[in-house]
């Protein structure tokens, strides 16, 4: 009881003196102070048994940050990756446009395409005809085209390059001959009974000597200037532009 009325009188005494130290308090710090100076009254008050009041406590704001786990997070390796990928994507495409899944057909001679190397075989020419063989030959066999056509005759040199007599035979040759035009129409050859069509031949040809082949297509006159032979057999062609 005897510190409580020392405080007092010093707190009184302080009120009073005219060279006391004057400060610009906030309201809020004058709250401070007054809760504070209660709470040390209270502290040697014996009739109360609780301690001195605690001030508050003012604690720094603190910035609130995503949580690692949320949805809005940008993960930026994943974005990287999936940039990444489509660009991967875009490329993968841009190849599939530019390859076919077709073999790869390369381009060869007549002889290799036939596959004798017995023989050495040549395109000569060709030419359009209202009957094969025309009609100042005289054979027991001849073509007629059907009304409005005209024969295509496409006409080869074969050479038997051995010292020996050789048989060209395309009997049972997977060699397939066929007329492309204007690259949207093929037209196969026709099937003859004319000894030297290479359709199914099999001629006997000397040593060194040479003969002239044939086939046979029915086209439209107006298609010759845009048509192109071919000769296929796996993955080799050979090819004539006609004109």
């Amino acid at each position: 009881m005897r510190k409580l009325c020392v405080l007092v009188s010093l707190l009184f005494i302080l009120s009073l003196t005219g060279c006391a130290v004057e400060y610009n308090l906030s309201e809020q710090d004058t709250n401070l102070v007054a809760e504070s100076m209660a709470g040390l009254l209270l502290k040697y008050d014996i009739n109360y048994s609780e301690q001195a009041l605690s001030l508050p406590k003012t604690e720094a704001p603190v910035d609130v940050l995503p949580d690692a786990s949320s949805d809005d997070m940008v993960d930026e390796d994943k974005v990287d990756n999936e940039t990444t990928d489509i660009i991967d994507e875009g490329k993968l495409s841009e190849v599939e446009k530019s390859n076919i899944d077709e073999p790869v057909i390369q381009e060869f001679s007549m002889t290799e395409v036939l596959g004798d190397t017995n023989f050495d075989i040549q395109y000569k020419e060709h030419g359009l005809y209202p009957t094969y063989p025309s009609d100042d030959v005289k054979t027991y066999f001849s073509l007629t085209p059907s009304k409005g056509k005209q024969l295509l005759v496409l006409t080869f040199s074969v050479k038997n390059i051995t010292d020996e007599s050789q048989s060209l035979n395309l009997m049972d040759s997977k060699v397939r001959f066929v007329l492309n035009i204007n690259d949207s129409k093929t037209v196969n050859p026709l099937y003859t009974v004319l000894e030297n069509s290479l359709m199914f031949i099999d001629l006997e040809i000397d040593s060194q000597k040479e003969e002239e082949v044939i086939l046979v297509f029915e086209i439209d006159p107006d298609d010759v200037d845009s048509s192109t032979f071919t000769a296929s057999r796996d993955n080799m062609i050979y090819k004539v532009k006609l004109k």
